[in-house]
């Protein structure tokens, strides 16, 4: 977290700013900084505290670093060699035309390409080496079993347009594309959703993608599941106490 952002940070809450809000931008610093500096982090919580009062971060903050959002820095973060790697950020995105197909997934988040979609995207990838090392960047451990993946092999029900193209002599049905399910458990953005449809209209070869997750989510809503998680226990503690 940059000075810059730090004091950024510190004049939000002065004026007010949402708690949620703040939250987001925080947990962002702390996300592409792998963590905040110690003496940010201790600022920054203090002043979260002074603003919008114990009760409301006494479980948020610990919430927040047991999902990994906030933490303090450990050495040297996999953010810039991410973001290199998987082309997450469009500097200058081309306007386009109302109607016509943007030219990169980037168009989802105005120039940022969601991380999540990319390494979908590198699955496809043949080169083993390249997805392995992506992988390796990436926090929580990973795993993959079974499956050819390309498709080939499985029975897909013929439309009547196929069955009367292979009864022509001299022709082939047209190609199925492959399927793939792609499941975000924790919950996935509209703009995420976007993204793999896009992916699905561009991908060469191509694939047809089904999406299925726990939650549609977005930054608000996260922070705000994990400030209103903590009031049934400041409930039941003051309950408690009387």
């Amino acid at each position: 977290c940059s000075s810059v952002c730090e004091a950024l940070i510190e004049e939000l809450a002065v004026d007010g700013e949402p708690l949620p809000s703040l939250l987001q931008l925080v947990c962002l610093s702390s996300q592409v900084g792998n963590g905040l500096r110690p003496k940010a982090h201790a600022a920054i919580v203090a002043e979260l505290v002074a603003a919008y009062g114990y009760d409301k971060l006494v479980h948020t903050l610990p919430a927040l670093q047991k999902l990994g959002l906030l933490k303090r820095q450990e050495g040297r973060g996999n953010w810039l060699t991410l973001k290199k790697m998987l082309n997450l950020i469009l500097d200058d995105v081309p306007d386009q035309e109302l109607g016509a197909e943007p030219s990169d997934m980037s168009y989802a988040y105005a120039g940022y390409a969601p991380l999540s979609v990319r390494v979908l995207n590198l699955m496809g990838n043949p080169s083993a080496s390249a997805r392995e090392e992506v992988l390796k960047l990436l926090p929580g451990p990973s795993c993959s079993f079974g499956g050819r993946g390309d498709g080939e092999g499985s029975k897909q029900p013929r439309s009547r347009e196929a069955s009367e193209t292979s009864s022509t002599p001299g022709t082939l049905p047209p190609a199925t594309p492959p399927l793939t399910l792609v499941f975000f458990i924790g919950g996935c953005t509209h703009a995420e959703i976007a993204a793999v449809r896009w992916l699905g209209r561009n991908e060469s070869p191509p694939r047809d993608y089904l999406i299925a997750t726990t939650h549609v989510i977005n930054g608000a809503s996260l922070m705000e599941s994990c400030i209103s998680a903590c009031e049934p226990r400041l409930k039941r503690l003051d309950r408690e106490t009387k």
